[in-house]
């Protein structure tokens, strides 16, 4: 028997599995990639406008509350059961819900041990807003998978490693986590997820407190697009983002 998905209220009322399927960046004809929707997913992660092709700042026309409120328009026709935002620091949170008429029901982000987002985490909390954490283990290589905290707990419990940090988020509380992959074998495992003890959950979450370990391992976006710009994300600085340098200093570094 498969195994029950745990699931979270949103602050709309609806229920959202705690667990999903992340398909950004996935392989052609995979995880419901096309060419077309990657060339659209890229010009909405380059922040431009699109009649001008203009990058757009911070302060530029549609403003993230400007864009908020269309959606909440759309919102209202009731043709959507929720909407929510990506990438949102505790800055630009505040910032939108100065205006906002409608509480976002999610805010997706980068979020696993080595970035746990704790600050952000306890914000969202605060206001209502539903976590979901993309790579939640890290990318390609991820040395997530190989840190030797997390194969010691997989090893006691006879599970993978990637059932450990699934577990680990969604034992956070108030986060869902979209784990990406095609293989059949791993989409059951990541499932699969069992309750930590509280010994094996702490040195899980004190992992970004180890030198060299706090940082983001994402690549966001191919070359114009991100990380490529140093000193920006997404066509944005990391102030203006409200993200940690910190986390990326590595990658610039590169």
């Amino acid at each position: 028997m498969a195994p029950q998905t745990p699931t979270a209220v949103l602050n709309t009322g609806a229920t959202i599995p705690l667990i999903g399927l992340g398909c950004w960046m996935g392989q052609p004809g995979k995880a419901g990639e096309n060419q077309e929707t990657e060339e659209m997913v890229n010009k909405a992660l380059a922040a431009n406008d699109p009649q001008t092709g203009k990058e757009l700042s911070p302060a530029d026309s549609p403003t993230i509350n400007e864009t908020w409120a269309e959606m909440e328009k759309v919102l209202a026709t009731g043709k959507v059961k929720a909407i929510g935002v990506s990438n949102f620091s505790v800055k630009t949170l505040t910032q939108l819900l100065m205006t906002a008429k409608v509480v976002p029901a999610v805010n997706q982000v980068e979020s696993h041990p080595y970035l746990p987002q704790d600050d952000l985490l306890t914000f969202c909390k605060e206001k209502g807003i539903h976590l979901t954490a993309y790579s939640p283990l890290g990318q390609y290589n991820s040395p997530l998978l190989k840190d030797q905290v997390v194969t010691s707990i997989a090893e006691k419990r006879e599970k993978e490693a990637s059932q450990v940090l699934l577990s680990w988020a969604v034992q956070r509380g108030g986060v869902s986590v979209v784990p990406k992959s095609s293989n059949p074998t791993r989409l059951a495992q990541n499932l699969d997820i069992f309750e930590l003890t509280a010994d094996e959950f702490t040195a899980i979450s004190a992992l970004h407190t180890e030198e060299g370990k706090y940082k983001s391992l994402c690549e966001y976006g191919g070359p114009g697009v991100g990380l490529q710009e140093k000193g920006k994300i997404l066509g944005w600085t990391y102030d203006e983002m409200g993200w940690d340098p910190k986390a990326w200093a590595w990658r610039q570094e590169q």
